[in-house]
């Protein structure tokens, strides 16, 4: 079964590229394959340069300090 799709075109000249003799669903399906890594080191530095997000972990690392641990019986 086939589906149609819009892409932009710097997406389909993406995937025209790395075609090579390929389907355009083998392609895609590939690269979703490849980047489902589960390396979390794939992930480093991705926020380096958001500063929005630098500021609410610095919040969130400074408000976990004030926390203490108590022991709950159930």
């Amino acid at each position: 079964m086939s589906k149609l799709i819009s892409v932009s075109d710097e997406v389909y000249e993406t995937l025209k590229r790395r075609k090579n003799g390929k389907s355009f669903s083998k392609v895609i399906k590939e690269m979703y394959e490849n980047n489902r890594s589960k390396d979390i080191m794939r992930f480093a530095g991705m926020f380096e340069k958001d500063e929005g997000f630098a500021k609410a972990m610095d919040k969130i690392a400074k408000s976990r300090k004030n926390f203490k641990l108590r022991r709950v019986k159930l």
